[in-house]
């Protein structure tokens, strides 16, 4: 496959820092759009279910903090790797790339970052994700729970039961109204953007499993496997799925963005 592509290989005369940087740019951008889906997971999960500690994630400082953070943590599983001082990026001979897999057969070096990449690199992002969407799913179970029981008071067994149910349903919904509408919108809004990170997520999962598969069967075997150097590129380009999509995903589950397009686009015909 590889060479019908790109012709002549082997691509790369041997392990070189240009070989290793082909593979690790990809890897460290993918990474990157890991631990973003994680931060945001987590500030969706404070904003929610913990209102009160919000201002903790929405300051200036927090933002540069979590923006710097996300770029910056990635760096540590893919530059040593791309660099060569911690289990280099295997070369293979007989197509001239190197491949992302962490060979065990290779080394304690490679033994100990493949534990180092698989659980802080992946493991943690994944489980921050995964515990801020359990807690938010119980939060809205929650609220939906509590309107339900306001609009289950009223009772109508008798005229004198039905005013007085009638008058304290009106009244404990005009009091949880009155005491928090502002929060009621926000509660709105928050499900519906939760609601499009989980289809980001999703995406990002489907896109993730072909190379993090391919990857891991390369890495705990004892050969080199031909599909495995024909296709990790492939996979690896597939991975990049969800960041090309996420644009599109917002674009469509928001109103006022599509509103937007829809008169910019309206706009631009009336002119030509």
């Amino acid at each position: 496959m590889l060479q019908s592509v790109y012709g002549n290989l082997p691509l790369y005369p041997g392990n070189t820092f240009q070989c290793r940087l082909v593979i690790g740019l990809p890897l460290y951008f993918g990474i990157v759009n890991i631990y973003s889906i994680g931060f945001l997971s987590v500030i969706r999960y404070i904003i929610i279910t913990k209102p009160n500690k919000a201002h903790y994630v929405s300051s200036k400082k927090s933002i540069i903090a979590i923006y710097l953070l996300n770029w910056f943590i990635p760096l540590s599983f893919s530059l040593p790797q791309t660099i060569g001082f911690w289990a280099r990026f295997p070369y293979y001979s007989g197509t001239g790339i190197c491949g992302p897999a962490i060979k065990l057969a290779l080394g304690p070096s490679y033994i100990t970052f493949f534990i180092y990449f698989y659980c802080f690199g992946l493991s943690i992002p994944f489980q921050a994700i995964t515990f801020s969407y359990w807690h938010i799913n119980k939060e809205f179970s929650r609220n939906r729970q509590r309107i339900r029981n306001i609009n289950m008071v009223t009772n109508e067994e008798s005229k004198l039961e039905s005013m007085i149910s009638t008058n304290y349903t009106v009244n404990t919904k005009k009091s949880f109204l009155k005491s928090q509408p502002q929060s009621s919108i926000n509660k709105g809004m928050e499900k519906k953007l939760a609601k499009t990170l989980l289809l980001i997520i999703f995406i990002e999962i489907l896109s993730f499993i072909p190379v993090s598969i391919i990857n891991l069967i390369e890495s705990v075997s004892l050969r080199t496997s031909l599909v495995y150097q024909n296709y990790i590129l492939l996979a690896i380009l597939l991975s990049f799925l969800s960041g090309i999509t996420n644009p599109f995903i917002f674009i469509f589950r928001s109103h006022s963005l599509r509103q937007i397009l829809k008169e910019k686009f309206i706009c631009q015909n009336v002119q030509l």
